[in-house]
């Protein structure tokens, strides 16, 4: 399950109105997340609202990362590809 292009929109307009003290909030809010659904995902499968909420995590991270360095589409693509192998490769 995805992240839509309108939940892509929403985050994308929450990442451009959010300060840098909210951004780092978002950023270690969603890595958290991540770890938290990384070490269940080895226990147990993750149902469809936990691999929904691990995708926005993902989105999120992305685009705060692309607004911090300046990336576009290609480098969130990549670092989408990124993050879900670090959280949950095989």
């Amino acid at each position: 399950m995805g992240v839509t292009p309108s939940e892509q929109t929403a985050i994308q307009r929450r990442v451009d109105t959010a300060g840098p003290e909210e951004l780092a909030k978002l950023h270690q809010s969603a890595e958290g997340n991540l770890r938290a659904m990384s070490i269940m995902a080895r226990l147990i499968p993750l149902s469809s609202e936990e691999l929904k909420a691990a995708n926005t995590a993902i989105e999120l991270l992305a685009r705060i990362e692309a607004k911090q360095q300046g990336g576009g589409w290609w480098f969130r693509t990549k670092r989408r590809f990124q993050l879900t192998n670090l959280y949950f490769r095989s």
